[in-house]
């Protein structure tokens, strides 16, 4: 029997408020006497505001692999195999203190993050990578992995 569901989650909206205030106040700093930073400004909010809107990170679980893409920055979904995984471990997932923030970031402990607003992530070991996968819905996919008889510890 194939089982899939989908995970979907964001990246948190008050970065996108923080850098917007940070910009705007080196503009506003910059700009006492000089229209054009002002123009400056609002470009850089208009694209930064695009970015952070268009960033989003799919996942889709099923019996034979899981399928993550960190959109705009991953166009093809990546894949792992569940027969591949050597460790799934089930975490509460702490932006700041194991990457330094959110988005694709690395870690040399941890390996590649997709790291957005959500409680828990996927800290997967297999034998050539390193992945930390947020986790938004944590309940349907700890249902998945009972169901599809998938080994994990959940701390």
């Amino acid at each position: 029997m194939k089982i899939n569901i989908e995970d979907f989650s964001k990246l948190p909206i008050y970065l996108f408020y923080a850098i917007i205030l940070l910009i705007g106040g080196l503009c506003f700093i910059g700009a006492k006497n000089n229209a054009s930073s002002l123009w400056m400004f609002m470009a850089l909010s208009f694209v930064l505001g695009a970015i952070f809107y268009a960033c989003r990170l799919r996942l889709q679980f099923t019996t034979d692999h899981l399928k993550y893409q960190f959109i705009p920055f991953n166009w093809r979904p990546k894949h792992i195999r569940w027969d591949e995984v050597e460790t799934l471990e089930i975490k509460k997932a702490r932006p700041l203190r194991n990457f330094l923030g959110w988005g694709v970031r690395y870690s040399k402990k941890y390996g590649w993050g997709y790291i957005t607003n959500a409680t828990y992530a996927l800290f997967i070991t297999s034998e050539n990578k390193k992945v930390v996968i947020s986790v938004k819905d944590i309940d349907r996919v700890l249902n998945f992995l009972k169901q599809s008889n998938i080994p994990f510890v959940l701390k």
